[in-house]
C-alpha cells in the first residue's frame, strides 16, 4: 500500500473523528527538524521504506520523539529479515507518517488507530501488541 492509500484508509475508517488528527508525511530529516505545534503530540507513526510499511507504533505523549527513538535504539543489522530502522533511516525515500492528535485528551484514539494500522498494513516489524 502506498502512502496516499494509507492516508485515505485512515480518513475512511476514522471519519468523522479524523478531524481530531493532524497528518504529517515527512522524510526522516524533515521529521528530525519538524517544529509544528502538533508534531510533539500523542499519536501514531508509520515508518515507510522501500515501498513497504516497516513499523507502526504509538505514543501517548510525544509521537515524534518515540518514532525517532527507533533510529538510536533500533539495533544494527537486520530485523526480521529486513534492514533495521537504524539503517533504513539513512536510505533516501524513507518516510515517517505521523497521525498526531490535536488535543491530548483524545489520546485513546491513538490506541485505536495503531491497532487499525497494525491489522491493515501488516508491518514488517510487528509491535507484538495484537497477540
Amino acid at each position: 500500500m502506498k502512502i496516499p492509500e494509507i492516508i485515505d484508509q485512515f480518513r475512511v475508517e476514522f471519519h468523522p473523528h479524523d478531524s481530531k488528527f493532524v497528518v504529517f508525511d515527512l522524510t526522516v530529516e524533515e521529521a528530525q527538524k519538524a517544529n509544528s505545534e502538533y508534531i510533539w503530540k500523542p499519536g501514531v507513526y508509520v515508518w515507510f521504506a522501500q515501498n513497504e510499511v516497516v513499523k507502526v507504533g504509538r505514543s501517548f505523549s510525544n509521537t515524534r520523539k518515540r518514532a525517532l527513538e527507533h533510529i538510536n535504539y533500533g539495533g544494527k543489522g537486520t530485523a526480521h529479515g529486513y534492514w533495521s530502522i537504524q539503517e533504513l533511516a539513512k536510505s533516501p525515500g524513507t518516510k515517517i507518517l505521523f497521525f498526531n492528535l490535536k488535543d491530548e485528551k483524545d489520546k485513546h484514539w491513538a490506541a485505536a488507530l495503531e491497532i487499525f494500522f497494525e491489522t491493515l498494513l501488516k508491518p514488517k516489524i510487528s509491535s507484538g501488541r495484537l497477540g
